[in-house]
């Protein structure tokens, strides 16, 4: 799910986003402002009903219910994540699965791959002799980055890994493990 980006005031439920929208409007500061601030802050962000499926008020209820539900809920819901094999659900399974298997994910010593590197977070893991490899591009453009890097592919949310020598291409939020 995505926050609900409401665009009224009268959209929100949330008592501190309703005073903070009042202080803020008292300030001089211009509604698109507030509401893009509360778009991003607001505790209504998670307070939306579950988007279940595409039907009226997103599967959630029969009724109204106390705070919209989130304009997207026809694109993005349970029940399209479930009929998707390279949904964020599944995604997470996967990396909860392989959290309890592999030690390395939590142990080990830590080394940053591309301190400086804006869009791109990339890092290994390294004990008893393994080395696990996390590639994750963090925007909306592929972005390539001189590494070496090699292993076997524990995940990968994309169908292919882009890998040249001494060179990695990440698609868009593309994220990657590797053991070595």
């Amino acid at each position: 799910m995505t926050n609900p980006n409401f665009t009224t005031i009268e959209e929100y439920r949330d008592v501190e986003s309703l005073n903070a929208y009042g202080e803020l409007k008292e300030k001089g500061m211009n509604d698109d402002l507030i509401m893009k601030i509360l778009s991003q802050k607001s505790r209504d962000n998670s307070r939306t009903p579950v988007q279940w499926n595409a039907t009226e008020n997103a599967g959630f209820s029969t009724t109204q219910p106390w705070i919209d539900v989130a304009r997207n809920y026809t694109e993005i819901n349970v029940e399209k994540a479930l009929a998707d094999k390279n949904s964020v659900f599944y995604t997470y399974q996967t990396l909860i699965k392989l959290r309890k298997k592999l030690p390395i994910l939590t142990e080990g010593n830590y080394t940053d791959l591309c301190p400086n590197h804006t869009s791109v977070w990339a890092y290994q893991r390294q004990t008893n002799g393994q080395t696990l490899t996390v590639l994750a591009n963090l925007s909306a453009q592929p972005q390539r980055v001189e590494l070496n890097v090699k292993g076997e592919v524990l995940m990968n949310n994309y169908d292919e890994l882009v890998l040249a020598e001494n060179e990695v291409t990440l698609m868009p939020y593309q994220g990657v493990y590797l053991l070595a």
